[in-house]
């Protein structure tokens, strides 16, 4: 019984071991998310931060369920859809049900700003 029950914690260590070094190293591409900050107010240069680059926003959010396309509008850099304008987003693009939707956008014209709807990853 003694002899089973070693081998029975042996196999729980094991899988407790295996599952760590698989979430913590190329799962994640050791990509480091501790620079980045969600900011719901003006945009990331007026926190004198930066503006995430297109292949960063993808970066970041690759492990999640977010689907990060284009957009020509909206506050410039990385940013979520959340709240009243996921739905609205939800309404016409029913095949985003279930997922986070985010977009990335170079232009700095439009006035557009970070809020609680959409909130900005900067670095």
């Amino acid at each position: 019984m003694k002899k089973n029950y070693k081998i029975i914690l042996i196999i729980v260590a094991l899988i407790i071991v295996l599952a760590f070094f698989y979430f913590s190293s190329g799962y994640f591409e050791n990509y480091d998310n501790s620079n980045y900050k969600f900011i719901t107010k003006g945009t990331c240069a007026s926190h004198n931060l930066q503006d995430l680059t297109n292949n960063d926003c993808s970066r970041y959010f690759q492990s999640s369920n977010y689907n990060i396309t284009g957009a020509e509008h909206g506050p410039p850099g990385c940013w979520l859809v959340l709240g009243k304008s996921l739905d609205g987003v939800l309404k016409g693009n029913p095949q985003f049900a279930g997922k986070g939707f985010g977009c990335w956008s170079q232009n700095k014209s439009d006035g557009k700003q970070c809020s609680p709807d959409f909130p900005c990853v900067c670095k």
